[in-house]
């Protein structure tokens, strides 16, 4: 006797509605069996390896927590501005050379649509585009041309990870501490 037909029990169908029935429930049937032969063999697993089990339970739920806490494009260029308005904040006096460097850098990027998102699951990337957008030039759509995939590196500007971008939090320490200050006082 089926799941199905136990399901309805009494009820009587016409000969062309059960063999519709039956043509659809055979596999949602074969679907509930397997289904059922999967976590019985989940359960066996964990009564034969419990202590297997819980590291793989455990390595699963921080890579699910890495996945869902990887931080996006939106907010980067959310920091990134956020980061920028405090360093127009500061006087000039006391600012940081090496933040406002890099802090324009990265502002001219964003303004030239030059700034890419790259999603790796638990990571994201940030990287500098070496193409405009509107312009097509023959080094660019050269295959002879192209730089090779380990020159990639080279144009990674930013890596997010547990909702933080790690580089523009780096450019941002002490950013409101003058470097030339720091050298006169070296000097006396």
């Amino acid at each position: 006797m089926s799941a199905l037909s136990r399901l309805i029990g009494n009820v009587t169908l016409s000969k062309k509605a059960s063999q519709r029935l039956s043509r659809w429930s055979s596999p949602l049937v074969n679907i509930l069996k397997d289904y059922h032969d999967t976590l019985t063999d989940v359960r066996k697993f964990i009564k034969a390896h419990p202590y297997r089990f819980s590291v793989y339970s455990g390595l699963m739920g921080v890579l699910c927590y890495l996945w869902t806490t990887r931080p996006r494009y939106g907010s980067y260029v959310d920091e990134l501005l956020v980061y920028c308005n405090q360093l127009s904040q500061t006087p000039d006096s006391i600012r940081s050379g090496r933040s406002e460097t890099e802090l324009s850098k990265l502002m001219d990027l964003q303004a030239q649509n030059k700034l890419i998102y790259v999603n790796l699951g638990i990571v994201s990337l940030i990287m500098e585009s070496r193409r405009f957008s509107d312009v097509k030039r023959y080094q660019e759509t050269s295959p002879y041309i192209v730089s090779p995939w380990w020159t990639v590196h080279r144009n990674i500007l930013d890596v997010g990870v547990l909702g933080r971008w790690i580089y523009l939090g780096k450019h941002m320490k002490d950013f409101d501490i003058s470097d030339d200050e720091w050298i006169d006082i070296g000097r006396k």
